[in-house]
């Protein structure tokens, strides 16, 4: 019971990520008012503000105007769900379950909402960052030392800082945006100094294709700009469930010739 009230959780959480996409980039509040439709203005029936099911009920219209609501809500909605889903089948509701729960779902939104508005937020990531802090110290097994995600987020900071610099000399524009650069030093201190650095490399291999489909769905020019934090999110993300499953990716890294993505 504990596991299904944990995955109903995340689908409300999921709903509340939309609620933020929709709001915070244009600078208005999470809170209020109310859930309404984006067409009309009306409020969500209560009966209607069910993740996933209201939508599918309402068959992807608003009740009172009926013109369409996006297929992205209810996306956002299962996909929160399918991952608190996936990880209570695999941890369980346990505290590292629930930890790296908290740590993907966090990574998914700040991924989708990157994507959808090429910027990463401070409301996002700082969170991040002071939980992150705290995980050796909760789960000195994972790691060599309890001050280690410490560490390692500091050194993270530290290496994004060069790396943007190097580029920005390179390029002659900024290639490592500021909230790329939070995303990663509150990323590394989740995964510790072992891990920090391989996320980063893996990351960056699977930003190339995802900003590649982004340029192209869109319809823009390779030199156009596109987000780098869905990547990044994915690297991080692949890493952590590396060091949480103790190495259980490492077959796949192994395929993939990624030797140094193995666990320690």
């Amino acid at each position: 019971m504990t596991e299904l009230f944990v995955v109903l959780t995340a689908l409300c959480l999921g709903s509340f990520g939309n609620v933020f996409l929709a709001r915070y980039p244009k600078g208005r509040s999470v809170v209020s008012p109310p859930s309404s439709c984006p067409h009309c203005g009306k409020l969500v029936r209560f009966r209607h503000n069910i993740p996933v099911l209201g939508w599918l009920i309402l068959r992807g219209r608003c009740y009172d105007c009926g013109k369409p609501i996006s297929a992205r809500y209810p996306a956002m909605e299962a996909a929160f769900g399918l991952v608190a889903w996936g990880m209570m089948l695999r941890f369980g509701a346990t505290p590292l379950g629930l930890c790296y729960l908290g740590f993907f779902l966090a990574l998914l939104l700040i991924a989708w909402v990157d994507w959808e508005t090429m910027h990463i937020f401070d409301a996002c990531s700082a969170p991040l960052a002071v939980a992150g802090v705290m995980v050796s110290w909760f789960f000195p097994g994972l790691f060599p030392s309890r001050f280690d995600s410490a560490v390692a987020g500091v050194e993270m900071l530290a290496g994004m800082l060069v790396l943007a610099g190097l580029g920005k000399a390179w390029y002659r524009r900024d290639v490592v945006g500021g909230g790329d650069l939070k995303l990663m030093a509150a990323g590394a201190a989740f995964l510790g100094t072992a891990q920090a650095w391989k996320a980063l490399a893996l990351g960056v291999f699977a930003a190339l294709p995802l900003m590649a489909l982004y340029l192209k769905s869109r319809g823009l020019k390779m030199k156009d700009p596109a987000p780098f934090g869905p990547g990044l999110a994915l690297g991080l993300a692949l890493a952590a469930w590396n060091l949480a499953t103790r190495g259980g990716l490492d077959g796949i890294y192994e395929s993939l010739g990624l030797f140094m993505l193995k666990a320690n």
